[in-house]
């Protein structure tokens, strides 16, 4: 019975699991970097550095003299000023995979 089975076949059969086990492993990556893409880091939720919180901390645990913790305070909240005065996007697109087709643009 497995005498009559003819090499051309096999070789075929072989070269189809190949192919298939190839394309499921193509599949994984690309789903896997499309998933990273997509849960990767908010710029607009990105922490600012240290909060005033985390300065009154540090200054009362001594690892800050008085004139770093004034400087680091007036720092931080000029940049939680210059935050708050930008205007929020009123244009903002959907994100796209990398080397996704721009249909109709």
């Amino acid at each position: 019975m497995l005498a009559d089975v003819d090499s051309g076949n096999i070789l075929s059969v072989l070269f189809w699991t190949v192919v298939t086990i190839a394309a499921l492993i193509a599949g994984y990556v690309v789903v896997m970097r499309v998933k990273n893409w997509l849960s990767g880091p908010d710029v607009s939720s990105a922490p600012l550095g240290f909060t005033l919180s985390d300065l009154r901390k540090m200054h009362a645990a001594g690892q800050m003299s008085d004139e770093e913790f004034e400087k680091a305070k007036s720092r931080t909240i000029e940049a939680s000023k210059k935050l708050m005065e930008k205007p929020p996007a009123k244009d903002v697109k959907p994100k796209r995979p990398p080397n996704y087709p721009h249909i109709g643009q």
